[in-house]
C-alpha cells in the first residue's frame, strides 16, 4: 500500500511538472506514462499478491500433503502393529494348539499305559485264580486220596476183623467139634 501511495506521489509531482513545462503532447504522454506505471505498479502488486496466495495454497497443499503422508505411515504403522498383534495371537493360539495335542497324546499314552496294567493285573488275577483252583483240585483231589485211604483202612481192619471174627468163629467150631468129639468119646 505504501507503494502505491509513493507511486501516486511521484506521478502527481512528475504530471504537475510536466504541466508547468511542457505542452499539450508532452503533458498527454506524461499522464499515459504516469497511467502505464501505475498500471505497472497495481499489475505487480497484483502479481506480488497472486505469488504470495500461490506461495500460501502450495504450503498449505505440501503441508497437506506431508499431513497425508504422516496420517498414511501412521495407518501403515498401525497395520503393521496389527499384523504384529493378530501373528504374535496366531503363534499364541497355534502354540496352545501343539500344548494341547501334546498334553492329549500324553494323556492317551498314560491312558494306554494304564488300560495295560489293568489288563495285565487282570491276567495275573487270573493266572492267580488257576493256580488257586488247581491248588484247590490238587487239595480235593488230596483229601479224596485221604478219604479213600481212609476208607481203605476201615475197610481193611473191617476185612481183618472180619477174618479174626470168622477165624475165631472157624476156631471156636473147631474147639466146639473137638470138644463134641473128645466128649463123645473114643479117647475116653
Amino acid at each position: 500500500m505504501k507503494v502505491i501511495l509513493l507511486v501516486v506521489a511521484v506521478t502527481v509531482l512528475m504530471v504537475t511538472q510536466a504541466f508547468a513545462q511542457s505542452s499539450l503532447t508532452d503533458q498527454i504522454n506524461s499522464v499515459y506514462a504516469v497511467q502505464q506505471q501505475q498500471e505497472a505498479v497495481r499489475h505487480a502488486e497484483q502479481q506480488r499478491l497472486e505469488a504470495k496466495q500461490q506461495a500460501e495454497r502450495r504450503r498449505a497443499e505440501k503441508r497437506q500433503a506431508v499431513e497425508r503422508a504422516a496420517a498414511l505411515a501412521q495407518m501403515r504403522q498401525a497395520e503393521k502393529q496389527r499384523a504384529a498383534e493378530r501373528a504374535a495371537a496366531l503363534a499364541i493360539a497355534k502354540k496352545k494348539e501343539a500344548e494341547a495335542i501334546a498334553e492329549r497324546k500324553d494323556n492317551e499314552r498314560y491312558e494306554d499305559k494304564l488300560r495295560a496294567m489293568q489288563i495285565e493285573q487282570q491276567e495275573l488275577q487270573l493266572q492267580a485264580e488257576k493256580a488257586r483252583v488247581a491248588r484247590e483240585n490238587d487239595f480235593i483231589n488230596a483229601q479224596l486220596k485221604q478219604q479213600n485211604a481212609q476208607t481203605d483202612v476201615i475197610q481193611s481192619q473191617a476185612d481183618a476183623r472180619r477174618n479174626v471174627s470168622s477165624g475165631e468163629k472157624v476156631l471156636l467150631e473147631k474147639i466146639g467139634e473137638a470138644k463134641v468129639k473128645k466128649e463123645s468119646g473114643i479117647f475116653k
